[in-house]
């Protein structure tokens, strides 16, 4: 599984529509059958600046995620968040690193 991370800047005066477009809309209705290998998406909202949204989608794998991403359909509905004054920074993939059983992990800082 992977963790696609989004940042997303919302017109305030869109911020309603925004929201119910990803949690009620037309992303809600449309990716299950669209995207069988999303799993879901979580969308949070900064509380110190509203105009501002993160979201986590959920993956299957990267695979499923990177065809989903440079299909025609998400171009589409791309240009419907940017016809809402939404601008959308994609912050990419990530994945939890494999676990190494036999030794500490040591964080050094540089």
């Amino acid at each position: 599984m992977i963790h696609v991370i989004c940042l997303y800047l919302v017109d305030p005066q869109n911020a309603h529509t925004f929201i119910s477009f990803l949690r009620d809309g037309l992303w809600c209705e449309s990716v299950p059958q669209l995207y069988p290998g999303l799993i879901g998406t979580d969308l949070l909202r900064n509380s110190a600046r509203p105009d501002i949204f993160l979201s986590i989608e959920f993956w299957t794998s990267e695979e499923a995620y990177r065809t989903a991403r440079y299909s025609p359909a998400t171009s589409a509905l791309a240009s419907l968040l940017k016809n809402l004054g939404v601008t959308r920074v994609d912050l990419g993939a990530f994945s939890f690193p494999p676990r190494d059983n036999t030794k500490d992990i040591e964080i050094r800082r540089a």
